[in-house]
């Protein structure tokens, strides 16, 4: 991997751990109970659902992406340097101490937390989501989905923490496959399991969802063919591709509100236009030395990713619960400044972490 698309993945960190927070926000279900409903705030619902569903839905599938570039970084097809299972063995110890410790610390953490709270209430159904038990009434079974899917949404009690599950299961059980596919099936391997992907032929299962096995196979096909994923294109070339991720997001709009029945392929042709696109403007400023992200936003990406969904829950309902607005322009408002609020708690948190009790960095994958 050249020094361009290093520099480029670690100033993506960050802004796209920022993007997930943004879409994390808007529940059109928590404003019902305080406004009644979103019929007379149309604005409010549109950039809600645009902030929710369209513009971050490039995060998660770019994570995968580049999670799959990572995992064969350095890797060839063939030679000394492909992949075995000594490369396996090695990899997968250290995806336990990055993905699996802190998945389950974080899991835990929650779960504790929630069960804090409902004691303090004296076990008060407010305090447990509608259709879910509360915590005293847990059984083995119950603590079990809590930290792999606790109801139909396929997400462990850390909600947003599925990604982490699922990469997990995806580089340590799916990744001799892929290989095998890459180095054996080829381009016509990946046009298989891309068409398979589009057309909806791919498992959805917790754990093993079709947009980690299609996102992080792509990210593996480009780094063990060593292509830099756009990070050279510089000049009117960069502007092109500029133009094109434009269009593609508003296609992808036009489909998510007007048009649904093409939304999930739409999505698709955004993400990699996005992909590629965002290479080609990161890595041509990278090159000219006029873009820096601190060290410190990097690193905390992982921190802020596993600790804003609780944190956000909190202060959502304390800005409804206190505030009550009803005015349009104050809604809009909470759906930017209260993500910028929770992920300013969270850095105040990692910084903490970081200066104070670094015996805590296994909750940020042992890296600080």
């Amino acid at each position: 991997m050249n020094q361009t698309l290093s520099k480029s993945i670690n100033l993506l960190r960050f802004p796209l751990a920022a993007l997930i927070v943004l879409k994390h926000y808007y529940t059109p279900d928590i404003s019902a109970e305080v406004i009644g409903g979103v019929d007379e705030y149309q604005w409010y619902h549109y950039i809600g659902e645009f902030t929710k569903g369209v513009f971050p839905a490039i995060a998660v599938p770019l994570f995968f992406f580049i999670s799959g570039y990572l995992y064969f970084n350095k890797l060839d097809l063939h030679g000394d340097s492909s992949y075995d299972f000594g490369v396996w063995k090695r990899k997968t110890r250290g995806r336990l101490r990055s993905l699996l410790i802190p998945y389950l610390s974080w899991n835990l953490l929650v779960l504790l937390l929630y069960f804090i709270a409902q004691q303090l209430t004296s076990n008060s159904t407010v305090m447990a989501k509608d259709g879910y038990k509360l915590i005293a009434d847990y059984n083995l079974l119950d603590y079990g989905k809590a930290f792999f899917a606790i109801d139909s949404t396929g997400m462990p009690i850390d909600g947003p923490l599925w990604f982490i599950r699922d990469l997990f299961i995806v580089s340590v059980f799916i990744t001799p496959p892929i290989y095998l596919i890459i180095r054996y099936l080829k381009l016509f391997g990946m046009i298989i399991l891309s068409a398979t992907f589009l057309l909806g032929l791919m498992p959805n299962i917790p754990g093993l969802s079709g947009m980690a096995i299609f996102y992080f196979t792509w990210g593996a096909y480009m780094s063990l063919h060593k292509l830099n994923m756009g990070v050279e294109l510089a000049g009117s070339r960069a502007n092109i591709v500029g133009m094109v991720m434009l269009l593609t997001l508003c296609l992808f709009t036009y489909c998510y509100f007007i048009n649904s029945s093409f939304a999930d392929t739409a999505r698709v042709v955004y993400i990699l236009s996005v992909v590629f696109g965002i290479f080609a403007w990161i890595g041509r400023w990278v090159k000219r030395d006029a873009i820096h992200i601190p060290t410190m936003l990097s690193t905390a990406s992982f921190f802020i990713f596993a600790f804003h969904k609780p944190m956000q829950v909190i202060v959502r309902r304390m800005f409804f619960a206190i505030l009550h607005p009803t005015q349009e322009w104050l809604l809009i408002t909470g759906v930017f400044v209260i993500p910028m609020f929770v992920i300013l708690i969270a850095l105040g948190c990692f910084y903490i972490i970081k200066k104070y009790l670094p015996i805590l960095k296994f909750l940020n994958g042992y890296r600080l």
